[in-house]
């Protein structure tokens, strides 16, 4: 269980880039001083680096060499490309000039900048670093960088997100990424650390768009973000299992496939 546990602990501090040592007491349901020991077996093995209250990775550590912007590729995953710009290219349907939208993390999302680029007067809110470079010097849109530890993904995690979030009235879409979605369990998704920032932006939305392409549909996470209908729309691609599309719309979501 012990070897499990850290493990886990190294897959969400990869994903997120800094993880507290409180975020993982809760998530594991063991004490403070139990994660700590764990931290320190990883810290020795030069796998994370021990930080005052949580841990980052070894080449994150500004002491220890650091990264710069050159380890980052703003270049989204190859795979599905084609699928997934033309997810994008519809989602714009659901976003008119003067909103405030927030972007999800992912390789979806980070297809949505040229897009975005077409629209007025947006205020954007993200927590992805490079999606944000790429869009602040729209002439008219306004981009909010959610602050908080630089992860190796180039985005931001840490409790000022949810401070920022405290004092946002409404947001009119909010474009959620996920890692499976099933009639039964919803939307999941591999990483626990993700659900902290979507839990805070689902009810604050006045509308959800869920971007799944079609490797993502059928599929189940290990964690549970929400509901199939907490969300208003779904947008895949193309390649769809027919059969998947009908089975949500019979369980009452609506589906678009772009």
């Amino acid at each position: 269980m012990k070897q499990v546990r850290i493990q886990e602990i190294v897959d969400l501090i990869t994903k997120e880039g800094y993880v507290s040592t409180d975020a993982l007491a809760s998530h594991f349901k063991v004490s403070p001083q139990t994660i700590r020991r764990d931290l320190e077996i990883l810290d020795q093995q030069g796998i994370v680096v021990k930080m005052y209250g949580g841990a980052t990775l070894v080449n994150n550590d500004p002491v220890k060499g650091g990264s710069d912007l050159s380890f980052f590729s703003f270049t989204p995953s190859a795979d599905n490309l084609e699928e997934k710009s033309a997810i994008v290219k519809k989602s714009m349907d659901f976003i008119q000039d003067g909103n405030t939208i927030a972007l999800d993390i992912g390789s979806t999302t980070r297809l949505m900048g040229q897009e975005l680029s077409r629209k007025n007067n947006l205020v954007i809110i993200t927590k992805d670093m490079l999606l944000a470079t790429a869009l602040h010097n729209h002439p008219t849109n306004r981009v909010y960088l959610l602050g908080g530890f630089i992860g190796a993904s180039g985005c931001t995690s840490g409790e000022f997100i949810a401070e920022f979030l405290e004092n946002v009235s409404r947001i009119d879409v909010f474009f959620m990424s996920t890692d499976g979605v099933t009639v039964n369990e919803g939307f999941t998704n591999n990483y626990a650390g993700v659900e902290a920032y979507r839990s805070l932006l689902l009810p604050l939305a006045m509308k959800r768009v869920a971007l799944a392409d079609h490797t993502k549909i059928g599929k189940i996470g290990f964690y549970r973000t929400c509901g199939l209908t907490d969300v208003d729309h779904i947008i895949t691609d193309s390649k769809v299992n027919p059969n998947d599309v009908k089975e949500i719309r019979e369980a009452g979501a609506d589906i678009i496939v772009a």
